[in-house]
């Protein structure tokens, strides 16, 4: 089974995810909106996303993801720290990685650049990173 590694950009609560997209300009990849099915369970609160995506047989580098969302996001960083604080908003950076039992495939590298680093700590976010084995 091929399962898709991920890294997103997240911000979760009680928002209008049309309304902040038209505000920030910026296609979300993914959104959940609250009071919806999602996963068979009621959405408690809106997600408005933004994914890169591998395979898990190819490789991935958290490195690399990460900044090209913070590349897409970085000239909005002060708008998503106001919308956020002003609405109570959780940001975070999600880190999604499957690993294979396959000895010819490399797993993956895992960190994150300071530009990274500075970014999310200027706007309140945490980094949650979620592994499984396949």
């Amino acid at each position: 089974m091929l399962a898709e590694n991920r890294v997103y950009f997240a911000i979760d609560g009680d928002f209008n995810v049309d309304e902040w997209t038209r505000l920030i300009g910026i296609e979300p990849t993914r959104v959940i909106r609250k009071g919806t099915i999602h996963a068979r369970l009621l959405a408690k609160e809106s997600s408005w996303m933004i994914e890169r995506n591998r395979r898990s047989d190819e490789y991935m580098d958290v490195y690399e993801l990460a900044d090209e969302i913070v590349t897409l996001l970085g000239p909005s960083k002060d708008a998503i720290r106001e919308f956020c604080q002003e609405l109570d908003l959780n940001v975070r950076l999600q880190v999604v990685i499957w690993f294979v039992d396959d000895p010819n495939l490399s797993t993956p590298a895992l960190g994150f650049s300071n530009k990274v680093l500075c970014f999310l700590a200027d706007i309140g976010a945490y980094i949650d990173v979620d592994t499984y084995l396949d």
